[in-house]
């Protein structure tokens, strides 16, 4: 019968699929026709605009042209540019950079047509200072010298370090965190407690380090360390970069924090870092306009080579400037403002092109002017940058800005009162049958939704199986690799340590690559393994013996009861280890504020029962009828890791077992997960006999 009714559910299918595709097929010739009406009607309102393209684009590109001057005269308005308030006794004070770059930043915020600003004194570039060379690298920023530091600063970071060397680190951090304490500079106090860091970290004690690193970002992360470099970014480009999970920007907020003169580095510096964080960088992370600025910023000579003060001919008025730099185009606006007593001051940006994309040009399509308008772009004339849409055809040169740039669009005009009758026939019918399709099609969606939800649900395996085998892969080979490199420098129990590390998470990676297995051999429908008659508490005191240690470590108490002589029943030893481990590594996962986790076994009539028993988060009633599904994760817990097998595999093995699973559970009161094992035939009839005779001897 079951094979018939599927018989008869594939008959339905093909004919719903038939009958579909037949509907398709004449809608498709409905739309051809309709497609062939509307593509001639078009091609005759193209020949009859496309004498007057030309001159649209034009006065397109006037418009942008004349738009652009407008936005950059109000950007660089002297009356404005006058707040900056510029000091020459104290330019080059990392105090007044940060003034200047808060100031610009401002001004770009108010006015999105400024990509980056500049500022010269005379042929002196100050600000910004990114990417200087090393003469003109700010004092402060210079590395600082022993022979000038306090005294008792110096003797207690020397101590720390010859401690450190004896393999004292204890008081080595003890006399780091004394030389932080200190009121020294910030970049001293930064160094002695970075310094704290590492000797911890060598000590073992990677919790405490980690939180050292955090507070000296936190404290000191703008502060310049020994090698120039800020501590943010000398932290995150290092090695101590994996030891820390979320203390730090991110690379894109560093990446860009950088770019925008945040830090004063010299070009050496600018070199080290910057491919370090690019590396690691997605491919859609950076912007294109950013490495424009950058091409030009890398030396102070890209920006000097290409305009000067002494092409600003009348104070007060905005100029602009195009030129190619290292086969890239720029298009900057500067003025002069004069300065009584001294030089004047040069004052400039990049134009955004990131502005030009997404704010002017789309602007253009919403104007009434322009309505016919469909997409827009320019294009450099070399062909190696383009903004904007890159179809269409190029049909206007810019005259005053953008001497490189040129405008390609997309028109698409369509006189009024074109329509006829018979298109607005077949496109009603054409509505119509598609509205048949989508109506019928809704059989297919049933269908399909399932096979859908299963692939989604695979794919999240396959992403939470390679995280989960990701973490202890991880942490075998870091201390593997750790044990492979000492050179007699770690304590005994440090050593041990390590190796109890090792084993625990080869065990983890165990009992994963054992689960995957398990439902490998289920998805092929492989018989299960054989099942002796033996004690099942064997097996369950195995698993309290090995986790009791582990449990321990993370703070957690495992409790352990058996009822003496439980009777013997058919089982897989291995299988029943595995079962038992998945629900106290679940215990663990989700447990709540008490960390006490009982794990029972008793008999309770032909049954032995394995009570695995936990005070965590619980689960909802909703949400427990699924919890046995492949694949299921309860929402909002995909924090914890797993991949939704481990419930799954144990009510299946207790199927093969012949016996069955029970969960009870309540939000916020914690779970109970029973497996219940049927007591082998033989032991089950002995003690059905040996029960009837005491019944009846009570009775007699």
């Amino acid at each position: 019968m079951a094979l018939l009714r599927r018989n008869n559910r594939t008959l339905r299918l093909k004919a719903v699929r038939l009958y579909l595709l037949a509907v398709l097929v004449a809608t498709l010739v409905l739309l051809g026709f309709s497609v062939v009406s509307l593509y001639e009607q078009r091609l005759r309102a193209r020949e009859l605009s496309t004498a007057n393209l030309d001159d649209a684009g034009e006065r397109l590109a006037r418009e942008m042209e004349g738009r652009i001057a407008l936005l950059a005269e109000d950007c660089l308005d002297p009356h404005a540019l006058g707040m900056l308030r510029y000091d020459p006794r104290r330019a080059d004070s990392l105090e007044e950079l940060a003034r200047y770059r808060e100031f610009f930043n401002r001004r770009r915020d108010l006015h999105p047509i400024a990509q980056n600003f500049f500022l010269f004194e005379g042929a002196r570039q100050v600000f910004p200072r990114l990417a200087l060379p090393p003469e003109e690298t700010p004092e402060e920023i210079a590395p600082f010298h022993a022979g000038r530091q306090n005294a008792a600063f110096l003797r207690l970071l020397a101590e720390g370090e010859q401690l450190e060397k004896s393999s004292d680190r204890a008081r080595a951090v003890q006399a780091y965190r004394q030389a932080e304490a200190l009121p020294v500079a910030p970049r001293l106090r930064g160094t002695a407690l970075y310094r704290a860091a590492r000797a911890l970290r060598r000590a073992g004690r990677e919790t405490e380090a980690r939180e050292a690193l955090r507070l000296l970002v936190s404290r000191y992360g703008d502060a310049y360390d020994g090698s120039q470099l800020p501590f943010v970014l000398g932290v995150a480009t290092s090695e101590d970069a994996p030891l820390l999970e979320h203390p730090l920007p991110t690379v894109h907020d560093l990446y860009h924090d950088l770019l925008e003169g945040r830090w004063e580095l010299s070009a050496a510096q600018l070199e080290r870092v910057l491919p370090n964080l690019e590396s690691r960088l997605g491919t859609g992370d950076t912007y294109r306009t950013d490495s424009f600025f950058l091409a030009g910023m890398k030396t102070a000579a890209g920006i000097r080579s290409h305009f000067s003060p002494e092409r600003l001919e009348q104070p007060n008025r905005t100029y602009p400037q195009a030129f190619h730099h290292q086969d890239t185009p720029y298009q900057v606006f500067m003025t002069r403002l004069p300065q009584p007593g001294g030089e004047d001051l040069t004052v400039g940006f990049f134009l955004s092109f990131r502005w030009l994309e997404r704010g002017l040009i789309p602007s253009y399509a919403r104007q009434g002017a322009f309505e016919s308008l469909r997409s827009a772009a320019l294009v450099d004339s070399q062909q190696l940058a383009s903004l904007g849409r890159e179809e269409g055809e190029t049909i206007a040169s810019f005259q005053n800005l953008l001497p490189y740039w040129k405008l390609r669009v997309v028109s698409d005009p369509v006189p009024a009162g074109s329509g006829s009758r018979r298109e607005l026939w077949f496109m009603a019918l054409s509505a119509v049958m598609f509205g048949l399709i989508l109506a019928l099609g809704l059989f297919l969606f049933i269908q399909v939704s399932w096979d859908i939800r299963s692939f989604q649900l695979r794919s999240d395996f396959v992403s939470g199986v390679s995280h989960e085998f990701k973490t202890p892969l991880s942490l075998i080979r870091l201390y593997s690799e750790t044990l492979a490199d000492d050179n007699g420098e770690f304590a005994p129990e440090d050593r041990k340590n390590y190796l109890s590390i090792i084993a625990r998470e080869s065990a983890r990676l165990s009992r994963l690559i054992n689960n995957v297995l398990d439902f490998s051999r289920r998805e092929k429908n492989l018989p299960p393994p054989a099942m002796p008659e033996g004690q099942v508490e064997e097996a369950v005191a195995q698993v309290a013996q090995d986790f009791s240690d582990y449990l321990f470590m993370k703070g957690f108490e495992l409790r352990l009861s058996i009822q003496p002589g439980l009777p013997p029943v058919r089982h897989n030893p291995e299988q029943v280890y595995q079962m038992v481990a998945n629900l106290i590594d679940n215990a663990r996962k989700y447990s709540g504020a008490s960390r006490l986790i009982r794990l029972n076994a008793w008999r309770e009539g032909d049954e032995v029962v394995v009570e695995v028993q936990d005070n965590g988060i619980g689960i909802s009633a909703e949400e427990k009828k699924r919890i046995f599904d492949a694949f299921y994760r309860v929402p909002g817990t995909a924090e914890k890791g797993g991949c939704g097998l481990g419930l799954y595999l144990v009510a299946q093995v207790m199927k093969d077992h012949g016996g069955k699973v029970e969960a009870e559970s309540e939000v916020g009161q914690g779970s109970r997960f029973r497996l219940r094992f049927p007591v082998a035939k033989a032991q089950k009839t002995r003690i059905t006999a040996v029960e009837a005779r005491l019944k009846r001897g009570l009775e007699s």
